[in-house]
């Protein structure tokens, strides 16, 4: 079996040994620390304190497969290498060309992690941890899951907060962007948030008491008002539009909308006339957001009557047979979790308001997991999502540590491989 040097890395950073250490000429090895992982140039751990003999030492150490790869990766030249206090290796089959205690590691590693690294490296399917659990896990399941959660919600607000300093320190229009960006279904995300950078909530705000006219700017500026009007309100919409683009010296950005597969509820332009509704009747987003805080609070938010054409229709010229539907409850859920809930965190952040961030915390809590293919694969493997909070945990560690394969940064890796061996 190949080592990788990644292995010997994980070995020493979490001391996965059986039996206490010795150096090839002897002498006791007691870690009191292992150092810090080095993502620089140099050793691969920094400032680590160890007692080597009897004597304790503070400095670097080195990891290598072979003994004599300090010389192939010329570390004997470099300056960086000077403070290096023990080089770790897999085996003493070489010489060294150094006088550095060195340490091979073969005979201190435990039989069930190297069974175990090469399970959670070369499995095919995602969560890779999966076969390994059990129920003896499921503390470490259920603290990781919650765990990921906050970061995940730390992470969403910290990129709203970015928005909010690209954008002036205007937190109205922060709210209308990233409200406007999760009013679009999973393919059209991106578009509805180039759509809010190109229409700026301002020139909206001036037009919200005609919703022809808040219709016209969203729909003409999304680019999706038909080339050769079918009837007369989207004639009149454009109308509108060629009037407002010239007074507002408007550049239409050039946007790619996807409709294929999508319910007509779901369409980008019932989604629009649904966004164009809201700021009718509200005007502004941040603060019933912020004070969103259950999911009869966000229905009645986004409870607002559509203009009378989008009420019997999904796309110009197709009429409902039945009523259009409005933002339902998985719909009012999403928003409370991916709009609602990070915004709170963000600007009790900035505005140093711990309830309000407690607050968000809470509601992701108490609302119920989400049920995204993502979630399913994590529940089939053992991981209980009792809220939204651990679903969206398992987000972050499918995106963290998962999907790019980094078990020894997880913390259920990491326990696997720490375990008592049998």
């Amino acid at each position: 079996m190949k080592i990788p040097e990644a292995f010997l890395h994980h070995c020493w950073r979490w001391q996965l040994w059986h039996r206490p250490l010795e150096t090839t000429d002897g002498r006791e090895i007691k870690v009191r620390s292992p150092g810090t992982p080095n993502v620089h140039e140099g050793p691969d751990f920094l400032d680590a304190d160890i007692e080597i003999g009897g004597i304790r030492w503070r400095g670097h150490v080195e990891v290598d497969v072979r003994p004599a790869d300090w010389q192939r990766h010329g570390h004997h030249r470099h300056v960086h290498y000077q403070n290096v206090i023990l080089h770790v290796v897999w085996n003493a089959s070489e010489q060294a060309g150094h006088t550095l205690p060195l340490l091979p590691i073969k005979d201190y590693v435990r039989k069930d992690v190297m069974e175990k690294w090469d399970q959670l490296l070369h499995t095919s399917h995602i969560p890779m941890c999966g076969p390994l659990l059990d129920e003896s896990h499921r503390p470490v399941i259920q603290s990781t899951l919650e765990r990921a959660g906050l970061n995940r919600l730390h992470g969403q607000a910290q990129r709203i907060l970015d928005w909010l300093a690209q954008g002036g320190h205007h937190w109205e229009g922060t709210a209308y962007r990233w409200m406007v960006r999760y009013m679009g279904s999973g393919p059209n995300i991106d578009a509805f948030e180039a759509l809010a950078l190109h229409l700026p909530i301002h020139i909206l705000w001036k037009h919200r008491d005609q919703l022809d006219q808040v219709e016209a700017l969203l729909f003409g500026m999304a680019g999706l008002l038909p080339d050769v009007p079918s009837d007369n309100y989207s004639r009149m919409l454009q109308r509108e539009f060629n009037f407002l683009q010239h007074k507002y010296a408007l550049r239409r950005p050039m946007l790619q909308w996807k409709m294929a597969r999508l319910r007509p509820a779901n369409f980008p332009t019932v989604r629009i006339a649904q966004l164009a509704a809201f700021i009718h009747h509200h005007g502004d987003f941040l603060r019933p957001l912020l004070s969103a805080d259950s999911l009869q609070s966000i229905a009645r938010l986004v409870h607002v009557p559509l203009s009378h054409y989008w009420q019997r229709h999904y796309y110009w010229g197709r009429p409902y047979l039945k009523k259009a539907p409005g933002l339902g409850r998985q719909w009012q859920t999403m928003l409370l979790i991916n709009v609602a809930a990070p915004l709170q965190y963000a600007y009790g952040l900035h505005q140093q308001l711990p309830q309000l961030r407690k607050q968000a915390i809470k509601l992701w809590d108490r609302l119920p997991a989400e049920q995204h293919h993502i979630a399913r694969r994590y529940v089939s493997a053992g991981f209980s999502t009792h809220s939204a909070l651990h679903s969206q945990g398992v987000l972050y560690m499918f995106r963290r540590y998962c999907s790019p394969r980094k078990c020894m940064e997880c913390p259920i890796g990491i326990t696997l491989l720490k375990g008592v061996a049998p």
